[in-house]
């Protein structure tokens, strides 16, 4: 796509058959969102600044999956059967200019010196998602219980765990 544009990928989530030589498609989810960045005179390819990811964990029979970019929480049966939906905990959260000076800042860190100046430009003018994705990671434990990472700028990583009955209470 154009410079600046954001292409949203797609992610297909499916069941393998136990020979691996079929596919039972659960769902089609937009996934991570792609960019092109210019480097000087030439021009990269990457994942936009926070871009969600398709989340999905398994417990008792059902898929759970959460594309992170909105709090929904999609069920699906073991074998593929759409059961219901239920919206997570969190608040939407805009980008701001700190969450993305955090973010050039955190790609830098692995930039040798001399090259910076470049990529902080490219950097800070490419294509970034508006708002913060809600959740980093999604996982179940033994007693069903759906564990959710909420998202924190730069890198993913959060702080805060929210804790869910299969049905979406907290």
């Amino acid at each position: 796509g154009p410079v600046h544009e954001i292409v949203r990928d797609t992610i297909v989530l499916g069941l393998l058959g136990p020979e691996l030589d079929s596919l039972e498609l659960l769902a089609t989810l937009p996934s991570a969102m792609s960019t092109t960045i210019p480097i000087g005179d030439r021009v990269g390819f990457g994942a936009a600044g926070f871009s969600p990811r398709v989340l999905h964990a398994t417990s008792g029979g059902c898929i759970f999956v959460s594309t992170a970019d909105t709090s929904s929480i999609q069920i699906y049966t073991a074998d593929g059967k759409y059961l219901t939906s239920f919206e997570g905990p969190g608040t939407p959260r805009a980008v701001s200019k700190e969450h993305l000076d955090s973010w050039v800042a955190d790609r830098l860190r692995t930039v040798p010196a001399d090259q910076q100046p470049v990529f902080r430009r490219a950097l800070a003018g490419a294509a970034h998602a508006d708002g913060l994705p809600y959740y980093h990671q999604m996982l179940t434990d033994p007693w069903g219980y759906i564990w959710l990472e909420e998202y924190s700028a730069p890198r993913g990583l959060g702080d805060r765990w929210y804790v869910l009955t299969q049905s979406g209470e907290v």
